[in-house]
């Protein structure tokens, strides 16, 4: 029976306080004490203390129904534009409390932003656009749309709808199921490709194009004429193709008032990133780059432009107020980071590992300027191409060059006009030639009778 009241709450342990019983608050709070002293103590206080108790009913007694709680009058809805609620502050778990405590003291400390500077407002430039970014993403939406790359081309069925409902081109809205034609039709847009002509411009981009070294990537590496895209264009790609091969790459296949418009956008990134700049010519690009834009907004879909691409107003007066954007883009310090990441092969402790790589790179520089000259070091390094000694040494000076071949070797017949060529060449430009050529003139024409310009 006492277990049976201690299980079901109808008597209090001798343990900590907990909440009383429905029970226990009807009929009164039964004493509580602790066992200090022995057993016998504690049993003797338990006797008392179901001698004292007024005992409940026992379950297996008549119980009455609980009694319904009085209903309570609902507040008055107050006046006037309701207030919003309060969420209730949820409380971390014990789990997660070593967690926070880590975070809190690992925290670095918190400085002002730029906007609660004493000087912000004396600012004439505070926020510079990247050109970096902005030369890739207009150049990436021009590229997929104009090239009607699959899944990237923002020209898609969203933007014909959008066409349909804002603008007036009846000639780009979608055509529903007619005739035997079961599904819609996208008609094909002035300002894409259509199939031929993206691959014959795609075949030009992996053949024909080439760059001086080190002037940019090998784009033709992602060419893919199967599929129609090309793969792995990284920032200075587009960079590169939106200054000097969309012109060249567009032209000839798109309407002449799109082509143009679109080389005015190749111009103006290229005025805007000139290595010297002039203002007054900053200035016109300036007031004529809100009317190219209009322009690209008569062709292009409305989907087609998005905040990047209105950037491009703001860009000329940026290159007058902070000079080349030599200094402002993000190339140099995205190398750079790339650079450190590669310096650091264990990426905990980032901090220390960079302090720990630098120091040891400026210790190997500094010892090595008392190598020998002929130890390849960073001071001494070694040619980019063609660095390995010729297997063979040929003792004509017209034939010496450092290196060895840039690639296989392939016997080829030559035709009796290149022979000849090559003869008159070796017998007019070599050094060695030269004595054998006076002696022979002072052997054979002496006087009078000397070689005819034909005869040389």
């Amino acid at each position: 029976m006492t277990k049976h009241l201690w299980w079901n709450g109808y008597m209090r342990d001798y343990d900590p306080p907990v909440d009383f019983s429905r029970h226990e608050r009807d009929r009164g709070e039964v004493m509580r004490q602790r066992i200090d002293g022995n057993e016998n103590d504690g049993i003797l206080n338990l006797l008392d203390d179901l001698r004292d108790a007024d005992m409940p009913d026992l379950p297996w007694d008549e119980q009455s129904e609980p009694e319904e709680p009085p209903e309570q009058e609902e507040p008055p809805e107050p006046e006037g534009p309701p207030e919003p609620e309060e969420l209730p502050k949820e409380e971390p778990e014990p789990t997660a409390r070593a967690f926070i405590d880590m975070m809190a003291s690992a925290r670095r400390p918190l400085y002002p932003g730029i906007t609660e500077l004493d000087y912000y407002k004396d600012l004439e430039l505070p926020h510079n656009i990247d050109m970096m970014h902005t030369e890739k993403n207009c150049g990436e939406a021009f590229f997929n749309t104009c090239c009607n790359i699959l899944g990237k081309s923002r020209d898609n069925v969203l933007a014909r709808v959008d066409i349909e409902e804002i603008c007036d081109r009846v000639a780009l809205h979608m055509q529903p199921p007619e005739g035997n034609r079961k599904g819609w039709l996208k008609p094909h847009a002035k300002y894409c490709l259509d199939s031929a002509d993206k691959k014959e411009a795609f075949k030009w981009l992996k053949y024909d194009v080439m760059f001086p070294d080190g002037y940019c990537s090998n784009m033709s590496k992602g060419v893919n004429l199967t599929t129609g895209q090309i793969n792995g264009l990284k920032s200075h790609d587009y960079h590169i193709w939106i200054e000097r091969l969309m012109p060249v790459m567009l032209r000839g296949y798109l309407p002449d008032h799109v082509w143009r418009v679109l080389a005015e956008v190749s111009h103006s990134f290229r005025t805007v990133c000139a290595k010297q700049i002039c203002t007054e010519v900053i200035e016109k690009l300036q007031e004529h780059v809100p009317d190219m834009l209009c322009k690209l907004e008569m062709i292009f879909p409305p989907g087609f432009f998005t905040p990047m691409l209105h950037l491009i107003v703001h860009l000329a007066n940026e290159a007058l107020l902070g000079g080349p954007v030599q200094y402002r883009w993000q190339f140099c310090i995205e190398r750079e980071f790339k650079y450190i990441r590669y310096k650091c092969g264990n990426k905990n402790k980032i901090e220390a590992r960079i302090a720990e790589a630098t120091l040891l790179e400026e210790m190997a520089d500094a010892t090595t300027l008392y190598y020998a000259n002929d130890v390849p070091t960073k001071h001494n390094p070694v040619a980019r191409y063609n660095a390995d000694e010729p297997k063979r040494d040929p003792k004509l000076l017209l034939f010496q060059y450092p290196g060895g071949k840039a690639g296989a070797s392939k016997v080829e017949n030559i035709s009796p006009e290149e022979k000849d060529c090559i003869m008159l060449y070796v017998l007019m430009k070599m050094v060695e030639v030269v004595d054998f050529a006076s002696q022979f003139k002072d052997e054979m024409w002496s006087g009078r009778n000397g070689p005819t310009p034909t005869q040389w």
